[in-house]
């Protein structure tokens, strides 16, 4: 952990800085998120409507779901994936789908592929939520530009939403570069992110999702009902 964080986390002990805040966030950190997340996605985000601060990404992945999906449902994942989404749709009576990276054999992250074709073909008319984490773990996989647009166009031609995991967003080798789905799609997707990668500190359990206004209300609602 940076020896900065720690100072700053010594400094709130000391003066008592320990009380609830609003449900989707203290005014602070919505307020610094929202500025420096603004030029990132190339547009104004509102820090009081679009940004919603949950305890860690895992619990953001979890109140997606829990906002989003149905019995009956699907959701597809691409393979391997973190359980969250699983667990979550289990709870909700809902299938999860796998859409697997493959690779004969995989000495980069850049060797393992996805096959669209494949990823279409999962697709039904249950089908409600795609998840896609990028930077990909555990491969290291950053999906590419021409990925992204078919996740886009995938999700608008079936009318889906997006769950756009992408708490390694700082963790990407030289010589690539890291898309985000929401730039592409901007009124379907909620990017998650997380303190906890960004500055070693899983266990503070910080993480956010920003989304439209809409998108990001649904999830505030859903976390707050699972939390409080």
């Amino acid at each position: 952990m940076p020896d900065f964080v720690k100072e700053a986390a010594v400094e709130a002990i000391r003066a008592d800085y320990n009380q609830y805040s609003r449900p989707a966030g203290h005014a602070r950190l919505v307020e610094k998120l929202a500025s420096r997340y603004s030029p990132r996605f190339g547009r104004s985000i509102d820090a009081y409507t679009e940004i919603g601060v949950v305890g860690g990404a895992t619990n953001a992945i979890f109140s997606a779901l829990v906002a989003l999906v149905d019995p009956d449902d699907e959701v597809v994942c691409v393979e391997p994936y973190f359980d969250a989404p699983k667990i979550a749709a289990d709870l909700m009576g809902a299938t999860t789908i796998g859409v697997p990276l493959r690779a004969d054999w995989a000495e980069t992250a850049a060797d393992w592929k996805l096959d669209l074709d494949e990823l279409d073909d999962a697709l039904t008319e249950r089908t409600k939520l795609l998840v896609l984490n990028t930077p990909h773990n555990p491969t290291g996989r950053v999906f590419s530009a021409i990925e992204i647009d078919a996740f886009a166009s995938f999700c608008e031609r079936r009318n889906l939403y997006a769950v756009a995991d992408e708490v390694y967003e700082h963790a990407v080798f030289p010589g690539r570069t890291h898309i985000r789905l929401a730039d592409r799609l901007r009124e379907r997707t909620i990017s998650l992110s997380s303190a906890g990668k960004l500055f070693s500190l899983t266990g503070w359990r910080v993480g956010w999702a920003l989304a439209p206004r809409d998108l990001a209300l649904r999830v505030s609602n859903a976390h707050t009902a699972l939390t409080y």
